[in-house]
């Protein structure tokens, strides 16, 4: 076998990876959820960021390298707990949100019916259809 068909042979067969800390959260009752990442409305931070550079854009006016880090630490100090309840409760509503459109839409795909039909039938209907034409 050549290397590529060792590589794909080698991917079906490699088992998924386990990490320590998804058994940990699981033993205590919790449920691992791999977000895409950066991803900006599935993870907090990412709006948490978006939030510090928008700060960071209208006050920085002189865009002198010791400014904008003195900016940047006053901004993040501003940024208090309960800011960061806030943004994850509305990721969390976010999250729930694409759960349900992703069940809607799982059972309308479902429901999608798609009707075969043998050669004869089509082709009579094509020569309706190009002799009302």
């Amino acid at each position: 076998m050549l290397r590529p068909q060792l590589l794909e042979l080698a991917r079906l067969h490699k088992p998924p990876p386990s990490y320590a800390i998804d058994q940990l959260i699981r033993q205590n009752g919790h449920e691992v959820l791999r977000l895409p990442p950066y991803h900006p409305d599935f993870n907090a931070i990412e709006l948490i960021w978006s939030q510090l550079k928008g700060i960071v854009r209208q006050r920085n006016l002189t865009f002198r390298l010791d400014d904008v880090l003195k900016i940047t630490t006053e901004a993040f100090n501003d940024i208090g707990s309960k800011h960061w309840e806030k943004v994850c409760l509305h990721v969390d509503r976010v999250v729930e949100d694409h759960k349900k459109k992703d069940y809607v839409v799982d059972q309308v795909i479902d429901s999608v019916v798609i009707e075969l039909t043998d050669s004869s039938t089509d082709e009579s209907s094509d020569s309706s259809t190009d002799a009302d034409a």
